[in-house]
């Protein structure tokens, strides 16, 4: 706290020494000699440590002392706004970031801006506000185009991937619908085009890691995180060593090598620590919960999940987010009108130096009391909120356990109808009663599959589609006795998990259809069966492909079902998940259904 406390008190004397010195006028001195030392200390400030920042900024507003030129100004306030976002003031971080943005876009100081707009997009994202980080992303990519600044480029489409990455993680969304590792290796490729970029690339090797993590494939992920880290070595890029071997410890974990895996991890949060990045710590506390979590030791994983949310507490995260937003929202709307008060009052503070600098003080004693009082207050609320949050996990992890529960429970219920249907059937004189009673069976079957799926599941109401698709099949043969060496079949799966209430009938579709090939396709019909299912995931659907070679649907059967109860499951099943369906007779006949991403909920659930 008495740390935190000078650091502030530094803060607050830069700021009263820079502005009761600065003047309003724009001079322009010696400006070829103002160029040279404003780009050295441009330089300079991009390669120092995390702790010399607000050293920088006080050489900034030397510089605008001494050639009255506004670029400095701009340079200061954007070196103040990246100290306090690496210390996780993120509300304050903003606010210098929007006076350094309102300074060069007044007096068209240009180089910086890109920078400007992805500091102020990266604290909207670490605050999970993606709209407005997108926005900003795109800003910074724009302004970077106009400067023709191939550096700047090549960074705002790292951190343009990086927030699309984000958002599909943060609202767990398929990783199918994650496009941001084309544009990383985009970028990648500038960035290892010419040797003044080789900073960059530290970036992109370690977002490739964590895509390929994410994707399961760990030796991948492995050998991009070592890229990184070698590369952020050599450099001294901590920060980006806490990353590099965070996937690093990560990919070995969940690959097997736990013991390897966790060194790793716990060399991050040291690095992390050793920086002073609370954020950063408080993101790899979670990495480590979620390791030992995925393994099944909650009792490892606990500690650490408390440590994330006494840090995420202490950083008032959801509070940040709003005030973050607030802030950008009101320069947006009055930038245009508004005056820098920073210029406005330089020549009046000049007379009243002495008692600026000692009303400073007096409102920093009596905020820093104000400070202590409130902490005291707040520390209070955590530990309740963090015994009311750990109350939650073990609820929630229970609920998740009597999901799957009745999941299993439904798959047995269900296998006890089908072998009660099994053993009418064996009973069955009649071929056509028989009949129906096999493909009621088979219908159950269908579902009881999806149910064993879920009940083995973490998540019980996602459905891997392609071990269902699978199991399915096998199913369908088994029951009409198909010797598989005497048909030809194709199966192309392109989706992962599914929704459950979008699979259930999805699988009864699937089912219906390939029972109906089976039964009817290649009946009276000379030549090799041949079956074709495909699955495949677009931008905006879903779509079901299954083709055959046989004797062909008439359209006819397929307008009007009259007397056909299958295909009007189908149809009905396709209108329940707000899917479109037809079917196109041409050497055999193609069943297509298209059902959209999101899904009206009077219908389903989204998928």
């Amino acid at each position: 706290m008495f740390k935190k406390t000078i650091q502030y008190f530094f803060i607050l004397l830069l700021c009263v020494y820079g502005t009761v010195y600065g003047q309003g006028s724009n001079t322009k001195g010696n400006e070829k000699s103002y160029k040279n030392e404003l780009d050295k200390l441009v330089e300079k400030s991009q390669k120092l440590s995390n702790d010399s920042l607000l050293f920088i900024v006080k050489e900034f507003y030397a510089l605008h002392t001494t050639y009255q030129d506004q670029a400095s100004l701009v340079y200061a306030s954007f070196c103040k706004a990246n100290d306090e976002h690496l210390k996780a003031n993120h509300v304050d971080a903003m606010r210098h970031a929007i006076d350094a943005l309102n300074i060069a876009q007044k007096y068209n100081v240009k180089q910086p801006i890109p920078g400007i707009y992805m500091l102020i997009g990266n604290l909207h994202k670490e605050n999970t506000n993606y709209p407005m980080a997108f926005e900003a992303a795109g800003k910074a990519l724009q302004s970077a185009k106009l400067n023709k600044d191939t550096l700047r480029i090549i960074s705002a489409m790292g951190l343009s991937a990086m927030f699309r990455r984000g958002y599909v993680r943060h609202f767990g969304l398929s990783i199918a619908a994650d496009s941001s590792i084309y544009t990383q290796f985009e970028a990648l490729k500038m960035a290892e085009s010419s040797p003044k970029y080789e900073r960059e690339r530290v970036s992109f090797y370690h977002n490739i890691a964590q895509h390929y993590k994410d994707m399961k494939d760990y030796d991948k992920a492995i050998m991009y995180a070592k890229k990184g880290i070698t590369l952020a070595t050599a450099l001294n890029k901590k920060r980006s060593l806490t990353y590099g071997y965070c996937w690093l410890g990560e990919a070995n974990y969940r690959k097997g090598n736990r013991e390897l895996g966790t060194k790793y991890i716990e060399k991050a949060i040291s690095i992390s620590k050793e920086i002073k990045q609370p954020y950063r710590t408080m993101e790899l506390y979670e990495t480590m919960a979620n390791c030992y979590r995925s393994s099944g030791d909650l009792k490892k994983a606990i500690p650490f999940m408390d440590k994330y949310l006494e840090v995420h507490d202490s950083l008032n995260v959801q509070t940040n987010e709003k005030l973050i937003g607030e802030l950008q929202i009101k320069y947006e709307s009055s930038k245009k009108d508004k005056d820098l008060a920073l210029m406005q009052q330089a020549d009046q503070l000049k007379s009243k130096q002495m008692i600026w600098l000692i009303a400073g003080i007096i409102i920093f004693m009596v905020l820093s009391v104000t400070l202590v009082y409130f902490y005291t207050i707040i520390h209070k609320r955590n530990n309740t909120l963090n015994d009311k949050n750990k109350k939650i996990n073990e609820q929630a992890e229970k609920l998740q356990t009597l999901m799957q529960e009745l999941h299993h429970r439904v798959k047995n219920n269900l296998q006890i109808v089908s072998s009660l249907l099994t053993l009418q059937s064996n009973r069955m004189v009649d071929k056509e009663a028989k009949q129906a009673l096999d493909v009621s069976k088979q219908r159950i079957e269908a579902m009881s599959i999806i149910h064993s799926s879920l009940y083995q599941k973490e998540n019980a109401n996602m459905v891997d589609m392609k071990e269902f698709v699978s199991v399915l099949l096998n199913s369908i043969v088994e029951s009409f006795g198909v010797n598989r060496d005497n048909i030809d079949m194709i199966v192309e799966v392109g989706v992962d998990d599914i929704d459950v209430d979008v699979a259930m009938p999805l699988g009864l579709i699937m089912n219906e259809w390939i029972t109906n090939i089976f039964k009817y396709a290649f009946k009276d019909w000379d030549g090799r069966p041949l079956v074709i299912i495909s699955i495949a995931q677009t931008s905006s659907s879903i779509r079901l492909k299954i083709k055959d070679n046989g004797v062909g649907m008439p359209q006819s059967l397929w307008d009007n079902p009259t007397g056909s109860f299958g295909i009007k499951m189908i149809k009905m099943l396709t209108k329940q998940i707000a899917g479109l369906s037809n079917i196109i007779n041409n050497d055999g006949t193609t069943f297509e259904l298209d059902i959209p991403l999101v899904v009206n909920k009077k219908n389903t659930n989204t998928l």
